[in-house]
């Protein structure tokens, strides 16, 4: 017959356990796991995803190594979980222009994009400076690369270039940089990147 175990070691093991799956504890990872990724991200930004090492994630972060290894094994699973999260966010924008008309689906194209920067920044500006991810957000990358060309592809004789991979590289290279310049300067920033992109793509 098996008898509950009593011992203070046996009950000091609970306490902790029941400790790490606080909610208070949780907060307080959160918090820490928000800050790692926020400081790889400026990181990536400034010096991009070669010259950043692990160690400078975690002084950047002011967290100890054995912090920064308890949630992310290495740099690619970082990067892997914050690029995961801005391809699904903007998959999911993009899917509300399946039915739409040609120069409204470009319109919603703009929107997705202001939405990703209101939601993650951080992420979005590692998105832009990591074209090629590595490891599993590539597949989500090549998906969304395709869903964008194939919005440029059915606006065809709308665009001003006429040439949808044109188009499409022109949009990649100069969307997020001034989104983030809007952004920081005024309120107004969604309007005036839709009404700037509009102008400038179509025709």
């Amino acid at each position: 017959m098996m008898t509950e175990d009593l011992s203070p070691a046996h009950s000091a093991a609970n306490q902790n356990e029941s400790t790490a799956t606080s909610p208070r504890v949780q907060r307080r990872r959160e918090r820490t796991r928000q800050k790692i990724i926020q400081s790889s991200a400026d990181l990536f930004s400034r010096f991009g995803y070669d010259q950043v090492r692990f160690e400078d994630i975690a002084e950047a972060a002011d967290v100890a190594r054995g912090t920064l290894y308890s949630f992310y094994k290495n740099k690619e699973a970082l990067i892997n979980e914050m690029l995961q999260s801005v391809y699904e966010k903007a998959m999911r924008g993009l899917d509300r222009v399946k039915h739409m008309e040609p120069r409204k689906s470009v319109e919603e194209l703009l929107n997705v994009y202001c939405d990703l920067y209101e939601s993650d920044p951080h992420g979005l500006m590692v998105a832009f400076h990591l074209p090629r991810p590595p490891g599993p957000a590539e597949q989500l990358y090549e998906r969304f690369s395709e869903r964008m060309r194939s919005i440029f592809e059915r606006a065809g004789n709308l665009l001003r270039s006429r040439d949808p991979e044109v188009t499409t590289r022109l949009f990649s290279r100069s969307s997020v940089p001034s989104l983030a310049a809007l952004a920081e300067s005024t309120e107004d920033f969604r309007r005036q990147f839709v009404e700037h992109f509009k102008s400038l793509l179509l025709r």
